[in-house]
């Protein structure tokens, strides 16, 4: 790609999801366009509700593609143009295009770990998202409040039950949290954030994150560590400088040993661009495996304390 002048992303809704897979297609496109500028254009498909058929039921597609892929543009620092039609999106394919040689007659994706594999190791660079300034500093304000070590928990239950989190699990390790100094806080999964409340009256929710993907890349970026079950939202820190642990990433039976190897991932590794204090857990969110992972996190972090 050229060096010099805007990066303009074509994220193509007849063959791109809804979904926070936009979240690794924008992590490609910043990466590859380094400091230039960036632009991502949304272009529906001509067919049903312009959506990639299959996936979702029109309503949520809506609100999955306002609030994850163009409100999740922002984090990347990029400029998104939402077209009305395919034809509209014309205008906007000249100069330097992501995905090479896409067409609007000829629609590439762009948006698998395949892609970011290729743009890490052509650049040898991961530009990832980055929360606003007003909302880290509104969640700073509500970390520091807890005066010790904050340790998010993103909860899924979703399609796939194989992929969903263990929360009886995530509630006894909770309790475990706060017992060695750490504050364990909740974010729901946002199918049911609305439903019934959470953290079971005793530990704290912050719902805003559940919502707003600006809230809660600037909470991930906060805290001590943030714990995840094999959904969307792990993946903001996978590719930005927030620390995690990733629990369930296998979820057997989801996809097969040979599917992660052509996704340039294969089981039981790490990613080759993490930073520090990020690690994949391919097998289950027991609660043995939760705390062991947990305990050896806190310990780097100080807690010297920690024991399972």
């Amino acid at each position: 790609m050229a060096d010099t002048g805007p990066l303009t992303a074509v994220y193509d809704l007849s063959r791109c999801p809804a979904s926070y897979d936009f979240i690794t297609f924008a992590a490609v496109a910043r990466t590859l366009a380094g400091n230039r500028p960036l632009r991502i254009v949304f272009v529906p498909g001509n067919e049903g509700d312009g959506f990639k058929p299959g996936k979702f039921k029109t309503d949520e597609a809506q609100f999955r593609f306002q609030n994850i892929c163009v409100a999740g543009a922002f984090l990347f620092r990029a400029s998104p143009v939402v077209c009305r039609s395919r034809a509209e999106a014309a205008p906007y394919l000249t100069g330097d295009i992501y995905p090479r040689g896409y067409r609007v007659d000829e629609p590439k994706t762009g948006y698998t770990h395949t892609d970011i594999m290729a743009a890490w190791e052509s650049t040898g660079r991961m530009l990832g998202p980055e929360a606003s300034k007003r909302a880290r500093a509104y969640v700073s304000e509500y970390v520091r409040a807890f005066g010790k070590p904050v340790v998010s928990i993103t909860l899924r239950n979703s399609r796939f039950p194989v992929r969903n989190s263990d929360v009886a699990a995530w509630m006894r390790a909770a309790e475990w949290l706060l017992s060695v100094g750490a504050q364990p806080v909740f974010v729901p999964d946002t199918e049911d954030s609305f439903s019934h409340p959470w953290g079971g009256g005793v530990f704290p929710a912050f719902m805003h994150a559940a919502a707003n993907i600006d809230m809660r890349m600037a909470l991930y970026e906060s805290c001590a560590t943030n714990c995840f079950t094999s959904n969307g939202p792990m993946i903001l820190c996978w590719y930005s400088g927030a620390p995690h642990l990733s629990f369930n990433v296998r979820a057997e039976g989801y996809m097969t040993a040979e599917e992660w190897d052509r996704l340039r991932l294969p089981v039981g590794t790490q990613a080759p661009y993490r930073r520090e204090g990020q690690k994949l857990i391919w097998g289950r969110d027991d609660l043995g495996t939760i705390k062991r992972e947990l305990s050896e996190c806190l310990t780097s972090l100080g807690l010297s304390s920690v024991a399972v």
